[in-house]
């Protein structure tokens, strides 16, 4: 009886731990370098700007990704569902940029503004976070446009649902508990054997 109580419960657990499954991370990661930089939007690049470098994170189970480092803080949400990673990545996706997100140049700050769809384009070797930048209460400033950056291929890290970049993987959860519950049955099984043994035994 006990043994089908644990396996009825279990049963039950299963869905539970499955839940928790869901809130594991599938992040890439890519360190960015040089390249182009920012351009004044429908004229080209921008003068004067620093060469910094950055981070291009993006996670496909949370939806969400970030570019930030030196002169950019910028952070977005999209379907990447689909995307597969690489050293060398290709692909694109219409996004939002989170409020908050900024860019510094020429003494000033700038932040998202309408103008046309933000995208993040993935091209081999390079991204472009493509958007319109504004700086709020500065006339002289220009409006900017992409952000053109180098992805330095010797930055990339991959971190699995449930894995880890470059350890020992780890167990889900839900397979944890089942694996308690499992010891937990044999565990009850080999004692009542035991005890059969030692009553066949006195008598």
């Amino acid at each position: 009886m006990k043994t089908a109580r644990l396996a009825l419960l279990a049963a039950a657990l299963v869905p539970m731990f499955g839940l928790a499954e869901a809130a594991h991370a599938d992040i890439y990661s890519y360190k960015l370098t040089g390249g182009s930089g920012y351009t004044v939007y429908g004229v080209g690049t921008a003068p004067g700007q620093p060469n910094t470098d950055a981070t291009l994170t993006i996670d496909t189970v949370a939806g969400t990704g970030s570019v930030i480092g030196g002169a950019i803080n910028a952070a977005f949400t999209g379907n990447f569902s689909g995307f597969t990673g690489g050293a060398a990545p290709n692909a694109m996706f219409n996004i939002s940029l989170t409020p908050g997100s900024t860019l510094s140049y020429g003494g000033a700050t700038y932040t998202p503004t309408a103008g046309h769809q933000p995208m993040l384009e993935l091209m081999g070797n390079n991204i472009n976070l493509w958007a319109v930048w504004s700086a709020a209460g500065c006339a002289s400033c220009a409006t900017l446009g992409d952000t053109l950056k180098n992805i330095d291929p010797t930055g990339y890290t991959h971190t699995p649902a449930g894995g880890s970049s470059g350890g020992v993987a780890v167990p889900e959860p839900g397979m944890v508990g089942l694996m308690g519950l499992g010891v937990a049955a044999l565990v009850a099984r080999r004692r009542r054997g035991a005890r059969a043994a030692g009553a066949v035994a006195t008598a």
